[in-house]
């Protein structure tokens, strides 16, 4: 077997979303990034023109360390009083702490664009791949945007199984789900945010 057909046969494998879903939750979200450096090798032996940088997944999971072990320093050295955050004198608190939360706050932001970046790069190479195939459904941005690496493995998955031009149930059915987590936990934060302020807040 020559090295071209050994690259061919190393390409994006079918993998279950919900366990992909639930590993995520294990690592602490560690293995999304995982998951790009692994598919990165992959992507690139697609017969594309687009390319994957494998080397954008590894800043990201090296920028994402670091954002877990600032937080973990925050949450230790946080200067909270037993008054609560309004009893702390905000003109004593130590440069460090400003240091580290503008750290966080900038690494958070580029950690965003970074996946939004390595999410919109694999959809232009499944783009292609469904072209190459004589396809003329598209992988959704919204959804690229919505789930990131979920979707898109979502849409490996379709694509590896011949069903791309199949309805997306799934990522509707999981969209219509959050939305309505999401209106049920505001309406739980209105009713109980007065009572948590004054706990936050203590007027006395």
């Amino acid at each position: 077997m020559n090295e071209s057909q050994e690259n061919r046969e190393k390409i994006p494998k079918k993998k279950n979303v919900f366990l992909m879903f639930i590993l995520s939750l294990i690592t602490i979200i560690v293995y999304p990034h995982a998951w790009y450096i692994k598919r990165a090798n992959e992507l690139n032996n697609l017969r594309t023109a687009a390319k994957f940088n494998k080397a954008i997944p590894i800043i990201s999971l090296t920028l994402y360390l670091a954002l877990i072990t600032l937080v973990i320093v925050l949450a230790i050295f946080t200067p909270i009083t037993s008054q609560g955050i309004s009893a702390i004198d905000w003109s004593d608190i130590p440069i460090e702490f400003t240091i580290n939360i503008s750290l966080i706050v900038i690494i958070s932001i580029a950690l965003v664009l970074i996946c939004l970046i390595m999410a919109f790069k694999t959809r232009k190479i499944l783009n292609e791949v469904l072209i190459n195939k004589g396809e003329k459904v598209k992988v959704s941005g919204f959804f690229t945007l919505i789930f990131n690496f979920l979707y898109l493995q979502y849409e490996m998955n379709r694509i590896i199984n011949d069903k791309e031009n199949n309805k997306r149930k799934g990522p509707w059915a999981i969209f219509i789900l959050i939305i309505l987590i999401i209106i049920a936990s505001i309406v739980t934060i209105i009713t109980l945010v007065p009572d948590f302020l004054d706990r936050l807040f203590p007027s006395g």
